[in-house]
């Protein structure tokens, strides 16, 4: 359950980036989000395994 609350954290803080990008990076922090959530999921495995 803690993974998932982790995890819902780290979507919530890309939300917030989004929002406060400037709208001609946007598509490049699009394009990375799917990265950055992949990332945070494998530390957060690693950190509660």
């Amino acid at each position: 359950m803690l993974a998932v609350e982790m995890l819902i954290g780290a979507l919530l803080i890309i939300r917030l980036i989004l929002n406060q990008t400037n709208p001609k990076w946007r598509t490049a922090i699009i394009v990375s989000v799917p990265i950055l959530v992949v990332l945070i999921s494998f530390e957060i495995l690693e950190v509660v395994l």
